[in-house]
């Protein structure tokens, strides 16, 4: 018998072809499921952050009502605490993402474009203020602050602020 790559649950395509189920399950009235949150890696590592945020983003994207697998590695064979943490920061991602933009008068702000187009006052106009922190979506795990601030912080990579974030809820 040839000997070869052990079978494996192939956790991206198999998402990515899950999607399209999903369409057809919607459609029919069916729930549906998708393995996200999940990776082939062995270790939660940038491979394991990368296959899960993809594969959440497809989950996200596609609408379907059940994600299993989160937090899953190795295939399905192990699992980490980490990744769970590092999902529920991803979910609000893909989910902010999947939801698209609202494209109407109000959104499209054509009094707005006008107005701050003189002064170049965008930033600081009154609509773009009463909308700013809902439009975005904020990380609570994912650097986004300048290099400065990030160093006087101690340089905390990623791992080290999921394990802190873990550490806070098993108190």
């Amino acid at each position: 018998m040839a000997s070869g790559p052990e079978p494996r649950h192939h956790v991206f395509r198999q998402s990515g072809g899950r999607s399209g189920a999903g369409d057809y399950f919607k459609h029919i009235g069916v729930p549906a499921w998708i393995g996200a949150g999940c990776s082939d890696s062995h270790d939660f590592d940038a491979q394991a952050a990368a296959e899960a945020g993809s594969n959440m983003a497809i989950a996200a994207m596609a609408s379907t009502p059940f994600v299993h697998n989160l937090g899953y590695l190795s295939g399905g064979r192990t699992g980490s605490l980490e990744m769970p943490a590092l999902c529920d920061e991803l979910v609000g991602w893909s989910n902010q993402m999947a939801a698209g933009c609202k494209v109407d008068a109000d959104s499209i702000a054509v009094d707005v474009i006008t107005r701050a187009a003189r002064d170049n006052s965008y930033l600081t106009d009154r609509h773009t203020q009463d909308r700013y922190l809902t439009e975005n979506w904020y990380p609570t795990l994912l650097e986004r602050s300048d290099a400065d601030a990030w160093m006087e912080r101690g340089s905390p990579d990623l791992r080290s602020r999921i394990n802190d974030r873990l550490a806070d809820i098993l108190r």
